[in-house]
């Protein structure tokens, strides 16, 4: 028997009705274009303390042309089909008329009872769900020579594929166009060799240029980073941070504080705790 039910207010989309329907697992599918990678542990979690009355509803969008589209619950349907369920039916709330791009905003709308999306997955999903502010920040960052990295693998040894997704779109939300000084500083430095832009290196870059602002050179800064790496500006970032304490991003900052001062007679920039903004 099919229950009508009232959709939650996330889900109250013009045209789009829903319904408590009992639905193959052999029926439903996965949409990758805006769910996460599979979590392994999560899902063999799930199968462990397994209980058949914890369940739960899953949310499944009936796509018009057809197919039976998992928006939450993607590790309890893996965890099921690990079991060997295919002819088995579970309960699923139900809604038809929902395009790809409503499903995908659905999947990052915060929930209670599911894995916490980490930024990347958070990102392709408001990509797939067409947020002019992702869709933006992609082509900026592309912009600069660079692109984002969302594949479900998750690293990648691509140089022009940066990882720190949750780094980019701190730098994004920093005054000043923080973010464009920083690709754009890290292009001209490091623009000719194979060295990844780690999360450290672009939030410890950005607290630098955030806090120097109008005050250092960019050429001189460059030159600076050139002669280094950013694998030896990690490192001397966490020899000042044993030293110093503080956090991780200003360590970094002191570091390139440290290279752009090296050997300048005049026109150095003052102390990084003199100059905290």
């Amino acid at each position: 028997m099919v229950a009508e039910i009232v959709p939650e207010p996330m889900y109250m989309l013009t045209g789009v009705r829903s319904s408590l329907e009992w639905v193959y697992v052999s029926a439903l599918m996965i949409d990758e274009t805006y769910q996460r990678h599979v979590r392994d542990h999560h899902v063999s979690r799930i199968i462990k303390n397994f209980d058949p009355d914890m369940f739960g509803n899953l949310i499944v969008s009936a796509r018009k042309g057809g197919g039976m589209y998992v928006v939450d619950g993607q590790h309890r349907v893996e965890a099921v089909k690990r079991m060997g369920w295919r002819d088995q039916r579970v309960p699923c709330i139900v809604y038809h008329g929902m395009t790809r791009e409503e499903e995908a905003r659905a999947f990052f709308y915060p929930q209670s009872n599911r894995v916490q999306l980490i930024p990347a997955e958070r990102f392709k999903a408001r990509l797939a769900a067409g947020d002019e502010s992702a869709v933006n920040l992609v082509r900026k960052v592309e912009s600069f020579g660079y692109g984002l990295n969302l594949t479900s693998g998750g690293s990648t040894d691509n140089p022009r594929l940066i990882d720190a997704i949750a780094a980019i779109e701190r730098l994004n939300a920093a005054r000043e166009d923080v973010m464009s000084e920083v690709l754009t500083t890290c292009r001209a430095a490091w623009g000719q060799d194979q060295f990844k832009l780690a999360n450290t290196i672009l939030v410890g870059l950005g607290r630098f240029i955030y806090r120097y602002w109008g005050v250092y050179d960019r050429n001189r800064l460059t030159i600076a980073l050139r002669n280094s790496t950013p694998v030896r500006v990690e490192g001397d970032g966490k020899d000042f941070r044993k030293v110093l304490g503080g956090k991780g991003d200003d360590a970094t900052g002191r570091a390139i504080l440290h290279l752009y001062n090296h050997k300048l007679q005049s026109k150095r920039l003052p102390d990084w705790d003199a100059s905290a903004r």
